[in-house]
Order: C-alpha cells, then sequence, then structure tokens
C-alpha cells in the first residue's frame, strides 16, 4: 500500500498534462469574424452549426457605447432575424491593451449572415450608458471599437478543466511529500 502512493505522480503529471491542454484550448476561442464599429453593416460565413457569441471589443480602459446601439442579426438564406440572447453574467476578456464584454449569445445554422448596427439599444443598456456618463463624458473613440463573433466553448468543460488542473497538483505534491512525511518504518 506504502508503494502505491509513488503512482501519485505520474497520475498526478498526467491529470495536469492532460487539463492544462484542454483548458488552453477551451480559453481560446475560434473568431469568425469581425466588423469595425464605424460600419453599419457586415456580411459572414458560419461553417458549423452551433452556439456563437457577439463580443464587443476595444482598447483596454477606454469607454464602451454600450448603450448607443442595438444589433440585429439575419440569415440570408432565410431573411428571418436570428434571436440575439444578453448573457445573464456577461463575459469579460482583458489583454494587455485591448478588452472585449461579451454582448450576446445566439445558436445559428451553417449559412450567411448579417450583422447590423443600429439605434434600438435595449432598456437596460441605456441605463447603464446614462450612468456611465455621469461619471465620464469623454466622447467615445468608435475607430478603436469592433465587434467579433466567436464560437462558445462549453464554460462546465472549461471549470473541469481547471479543477483537473488543481487535482493535478495535488496528486504530484502528495505523491512526493507522502513517503517523505511517513517513512516506512
Amino acid at each position: 500500500m506504502y508503494d502505491l502512493t509513488f503512482l501519485l505522480i505520474p497520475i498526478g503529471l498526467c491529470l495536469l498534462a492532460v487539463s492544462i491542454r484542454s483548458t488552453v484550448r477551451l480559453a481560446r476561442p475560434e473568431k469568425v469574424y469581425e466588423m469595425p464599429y464605424a460600419d453599419r453593416k457586415g456580411t459572414f460565413t458560419i461553417g458549423r452549426t452551433g452556439k456563437y457569441s457577439v463580443w464587443l471589443n476595444g482598447k483596454q480602459l477606454q469607454r464602451m457605447p454600450i448603450g448607443a446601439f442595438g444589433l440585429l442579426l439575419t440569415n440570408c438564406d432565410t431573411r428571418q432575424a436570428i434571436l440575439l440572447s444578453k448573457p445573464l453574467l456577461p463575459a469579460h476578456v482583458n489583454g494587455a491593451r485591448t478588452g472585449r464584454v461579451e454582448l450576446y449569445g445566439f445558436e445559428a445554422d451553417a449559412g450567411t449572415y448579417v450583422l447590423e448596427r443600429n439605434d434600438l439599444a435595449g432598456t437596460g443598456d441605456r441605463v447603464r450608458q446614462s450612468v456611465a456618463d455621469v461619471f465620464s463624458r469623454k466622447p467615445v473613440d468608435s475607430s478603436l471599437l469592433s465587434f467579433q463573433v466567436y464560437r462558445q466553448t462549453s464554460k462546465v468543460a472549461l471549470f473541469l478543466s481547471i479543477v483537473g488542473i488543481v487535482i493535478g497538483f495535488m496528486a504530484f505534491g502528495l505523491g512526493i511529500l507522502f513517503p517523505v512525511i511517513f517513512p516506512r518504518m
């Protein structure tokens, strides 16, 4: 039984390697399309049926015009508007110079779509924008903003891969420390 604790080292390392690889894969979603904020309309093609999300990308620490616009997504083949749903907890991704915020999620079949920016912002977004106006009256530089469409990745799978990293570290550490702390008599 004592010798089985040494098996924790390779098991922990294997779990750690698999979990890190899957975390990196899940944390870098596939970008489908990017449209500058200054353009009012853009066309893109989705190759696979699935869940996608629309993000607003801009320079870090710059004011974003969240309540100044609305978005309309239309399938070119059927001419039907696609339902854009707001996320319950919008994700934010920040880099060294740029940051992006998730605006909407949608399910789409393979095909060609038109993303159109209009002036029909939602009530919640307009309230959020008016609160932001109180703190900063600086104008928004729309040349630094863009809309990006990404294929969604499973947040549950990302959470489980992060838990796998933690368990892998713990198994590796216990495999090394257990024989040192409790030597064989």
